[in-house]
């Protein structure tokens, strides 16, 4: 078993600010991806993938979802973003819950500056998702 702390609680250390925002982030990350079909509470459309459906999919979300892509492209430059966007749902929504961006190489210091800034950017995202889930 690994021993070491999510590398979001150790980044949360680091930027005490980013604190809640990065738990959620781990939060949403342990809500099993399949399960019995939920309706979303937004826009009321069968899934059984909640976290999935509202990153991706959930239309309620769609300027989030173009304010984190911006935020993307500013921050991982115009190729990786092009590069997460062209994964699956699932894999892009991995990503924007923290895993590691193995599709290009991102240099770990703008990695946390997209990571945080993505976890404020989600903030309205996963409190839907932590409270319907």
């Amino acid at each position: 078993t690994n021993r070491n702390p999510h590398k979001l609680w150790t980044l949360a250390r680091h930027y005490p600010e980013y604190h809640r925002d990065l738990k959620n982030l781990i939060l949403l990350s342990t809500i099993p991806a399949r399960h019995s079909t939920k309706i979303c509470p937004p826009c009321h459309n069968p899934t059984e993938d909640l976290v999935g459906h509202l990153v991706t999919r959930c239309p309620t979300f769609n300027n989030l979802r173009q304010t984190v892509a911006e935020e993307i492209a500013n921050t991982l430059g115009v190729r990786t973003m092009a590069r997460v966007h062209e994964q699956s749902d699932e894999r892009f929504t991995e990503i924007i819950l923290g895993a590691e961006i193995t599709e290009e190489d991102v240099d770990p210091a703008v990695w946390n500056t997209f990571i945080t800034s993505a976890a404020r950017l989600l903030r309205p995202l996963a409190t839907m998702a932590l409270k319907h889930a």
